[in-house]
């Protein structure tokens, strides 16, 4: 038996045993944000100042639509429901309004949307709003390349930033932990965890 067999039975020896875990992974039942902090995990959530960029235009949108208010009041759209004996139920719709409470239920759906579920073994990024919606991924630390932070200038200054997992594969796939306060303190928490791991 020549080295390359030797290589050739050791890789495919480790594919199967990363396949067997995959389909092992598959087959676990999804587990509820709650049972992941009965386990007592590290919980991350994003962090609001984050999404600076997202909340200034919503800021700046909204001033703009007041301006056209009052600059044309016609854009006032009265709605009415009835009558509650002689005094008319309803509520004044600012039309100009509708986009930046669009743009700022965007921003509050990308801050409250995802989690991140650090454990002693694995890494679980939790998806969706409700039960019904929510999709779970699990990484475990023995899979995990390397950990790096991605920050921008503003992040720095907001002490704000993504943590990024890289995992095996063919293109380095990764997972992002986006918007976390304190980046470097997870950083080093999930590298901890690593060094206990490998």
């Amino acid at each position: 038996m020549n080295i390359q067999d030797i290589q050739h039975e050791q890789f495919s020896g480790r594919t199967r045993e990363i396949s067997a875990r995959f389909e092992a992974e598959r087959e676990m039942p999804v587990r509820s944000l709650k049972e992941y902090r009965e386990e007592e995990n590290v919980i991350i959530g994003r962090a609001v100042r984050s999404e600076w960029s997202g909340l200034f235009l919503v800021a700046l949108f909204f001033l703009l639509s007041n301006m056209v208010i009052f600059a044309y009041p016609a854009t006032l759209y009265p709605v009415y429901f009835g009558m509650l004996g002689s005094m008319p139920l309803g509520l004044v719709l600012p039309l100009p309004c509708i986009v930046p409470l669009i743009m700022l239920g965007s921003v509050v759906s990308r801050v409250f949307d995802e989690r991140y579920v650090l454990g002693p073994d694995s890494l679980v990024i939790v998806r969706g709003l409700s039960r019904f919606a929510m999709k779970t991924v699990e990484v475990f630390y023995d899979n995990v390349v390397a950990v790096s932070i991605d920050q921008t200038p503003m992040e720095r200054i907001l002490n704000v930033g993504t943590v990024t997992v890289r995992l095996p594969g063919d293109g380095l796939a990764e997972l992002s932990l986006k918007g976390v306060r304190n980046p470097g303190q997870y950083k080093a928490m999930i590298e901890r965890r690593l060094s206990i791991m490998h």
